[in-house]
């Protein structure tokens, strides 16, 4: 039930992606060119206790003992299955249960996601436990043109805050 925002938003782009065929002058780019993919990447974490966030589990002495290597294979098996996805690297690629935007970053330089030019849409949000979303866009087809962020308070809930909602608009590079 609290993905529900995020399914939305994933399932809002693939069908806006779908609906529109644009002819260029070297090729066409249509649903059938354009990838979109969406990945529950749950719980990716630095090593890093940040202030303000409920993230002591994942340090090297907390709850999970998460240090360098463990930290490093994750990267490695996130990258490995989005590059598993049918057909090439994905264009657009939803994200959450993200810590920050170091982790994305470090994501996105990890092979083969180094591949693409991914520029990285992300925001710290105000869920406690410092879990976020993100979207991968591969700027060689895709100018971001307005990213928002909406807030979703929780009713009736001591701290009411979680996940933004992300809300990007794009516009493929060779559609001015």
């Amino acid at each position: 039930m609290k993905n529900q925002p995020v399914l939305f938003f994933a399932i809002a782009l693939m069908l806006a992606a779908c609906s529109s065929t644009k002819q260029t002058n070297t090729a066409t780019i249509d649903a059938s060119t354009i990838r979109i993919g969406f990945y529950n990447v749950e719980n990716l974490f630095d090593t890093l206790d940040s202030p303000n966030v409920q993230d002591e589990d994942f340090t090297p002495a907390g709850k999970y003992q998460w240090n360098t290597v463990r930290y490093e294979k994750k990267l490695v098996d996130l990258a490995t299955v989005i590059d598993s996805l049918p057909g090439a690297l994905p264009d657009i690629m939803g994200l959450c249960e993200i810590e920050n935007r170091s982790v994305l970053e470090d994501l996105i330089r990890t092979a083969p996601l180094n591949q693409k030019h991914y520029t990285i849409l992300h925001q710290d949000s105000p869920d406690e436990r410092g879990i976020d979303v993100a979207v991968l866009v591969n700027t060689d087809v895709f100018e971001v043109i307005d990213t928002t962020w909406i807030a979703l308070p929780l009713p009736n809930k001591e701290d009411p805050f979680t996940r933004d909602i992300l809300h990007a608009t794009l516009r493929l590079q060779n559609d001015k």
